[in-house]
């Protein structure tokens, strides 16, 4: 494989000893690589433990938590703008690849010239489908095929980008925050002609992700609904609305369906926002359990 030079950004918030590990299996990846972690506004205690594990780590410190899309933007852009890498990876504080992983994506990207993004394989085999019905959804499938697997979005967990696919596409859709904007971005990389693939082989591990919370639930349901909208159009997201709107009621009667105990309250006000236009951070009072 010719030699590449490869940017990676890692997104941390809070979790020192994850992100300790997720650097030295970036590192271990046996890749010339130049690390940037983006800390989106941990608390001095947890970014001087991370210090500590990890003396010589570049850290870019956001000073607050900006979501996800947006602090993997401060990282995508400084690579863009101060570095030569040709191809940059993304990946989420806890984000563990096997060995060779990073290497077979830089493969995949080298051999396929239209590629524009690369997605390691997580977990079990799972089909990407969307309809402005249901947006997205991934229901189980067989194991991916090793190598190139067509692909309608790179999975937030580990995404590696050719450059000039960014450089043309742009970064993420700040408006998302966290949660469906790799989605969106994979359709407008599409609209550019681009391909995109999950790599069968290239595995990354996600063991601590987390359980369905009040945030969770609106960030996915508005997320979708601005989704559904910006690439189906619409009239698609008036009735997508109507849909949620319907089973959110059933949900009241039904409380052993619930996601969280807040979920119906929850889905009123993502459908609210939505349609308020009001994007980016989650409301304050949702990050509270329950």
């Amino acid at each position: 494989m010719p030699m590449v030079d490869v940017g990676v950004v890692i997104v941390h918030w809070n979790e020192p000893e994850r992100c300790a590990e997720t650097v030295r299996s970036f590192r271990d990846q046996g890749v010339p690589i130049r690390l940037l972690v983006i800390d989106n506004g941990s608390t001095l205690h947890n970014l001087a433990k991370l210090r500590s594990l990890c003396p010589d780590l570049d850290i870019k410190e956001l000073g607050g938590n900006i979501g996800f899309g947006p602090g993997a933007n401060r990282g995508l852009v400084e690579m863009l703008q101060g570095t030569p890498a040709t191809h940059i990876a993304l990946a989420p504080h806890d984000a563990l690849p096997a060995e060779g992983c990073l290497a077979q994506l830089c493969a995949a990207l080298t051999v396929r010239p239209q590629a524009g993004a690369v997605c390691a394989e997580y977990g079990r085999g799972s089909m990407q489908k969307y309809s402005w019905a249901r947006s997205i959804s991934l229901p189980l499938s067989p194991a991916h095929t090793p190598g190139w697997n067509d692909a309608l979005f790179p999975h937030g967990t580990l995404t590696l980008f050719r450059r000039s696919c960014l450089e043309q596409v742009g970064v993420l859709d700040e408006r998302y925050f966290a949660y469906l904007e790799e989605c969106d971005w994979g359709f407008r990389a599409k609209a550019h002609h681009w391909e995109i693939g999950i790599i069968g082989g290239a595995v990354v591990r996600n063991p601590s992700r987390s359980a369905a919370s009040p945030v969770v639930v609106y960030l996915n349901l508005r997320n979708s609904l601005l989704l559904v909208r910006d690439h189906s159009g619409v009239i698609p997201a008036i009735i997508r609305s109507v849909v949620i709107a319907f089973n959110t009621v059933i949900l009241w009667f039904r409380p052993q369906s619930r996601q969280t105990t807040r979920s119906t309250a929850v889905r009123f006000r993502a459908l609210r926002d939505f349609w308020f236009g009001r994007f980016g951070a989650p409301p304050a009072d949702l990050f509270a359990s329950g």
